[in-house]
């Protein structure tokens, strides 16, 4: 009976740590579910990627590493950083794609909604503390950072390169 209890603790301490340690960028596969959070949250980061563009997989544990902060900050509750992977893709039921819906054109794009309204789209420094400030600022004041700036970005995959990707691998 004691082995019981205590290999019961032991199997709920690592359920617990399990959850403390799970992702706390939300991942979306369909637009009508991604429409339905955004439209719930009073602001969110989502990050349209693709696996095979670099500078999505240096992109991913520091747009993770951000979504940690947030979530153990005051913006815990205003802020949502969100996912979509837009190489695995498929049309489902004659809906449009996720990212055809959302005119992506290169990797990483970032945007920035406000209850459920494409509001910015993100082109800062790609590190946590960076994207954090920017999003914190947003909240603040309420208005768009980068919004009708163009920002020249050599730091990004174009979606019609994907096809050399694949001839390369």
């Amino acid at each position: 009976m004691a082995s019981s209890r205590f290999l019961f603790a032991v199997v709920l301490c690592i359920v617990q740590l399990w959850q403390s340690e799970a992702a706390a960028v939300k991942e979306f596969h369909d637009w009508d579910g991604l429409k339905q959070d955004l439209i719930t949250s009073e602001y969110s980061m989502v990050d349209f990627f693709a696996s095979w563009c670099s500078y999505c997989v240096t992109l991913a544990p520091k747009y993770e590493q951000a979504a940690k902060m947030i979530s153990e900050g005051d913006l815990k509750d205003k802020v949502k950083l969100i996912k979509v992977q837009c190489d695995d893709e498929k049309i489902e039921g004659g809906r449009k794609p996720i990212c055809t819906a959302n005119n992506i054109q290169g990797f990483p794009t970032i945007f920035v909604y406000k209850k459920g309204i494409k509001f910015d789209q993100y082109r800062g420094e790609r590190t946590p503390e960076a994207i954090v400030k920017y999003i914190g600022e947003v909240v603040k004041t309420g208005k768009p950072k980068f919004a009708g700036k163009q920002v020249s970005d050599q730091h990004m995959c174009l979606a019609k390169d994907f096809k050399k990707y694949l001839h390369h691998n």
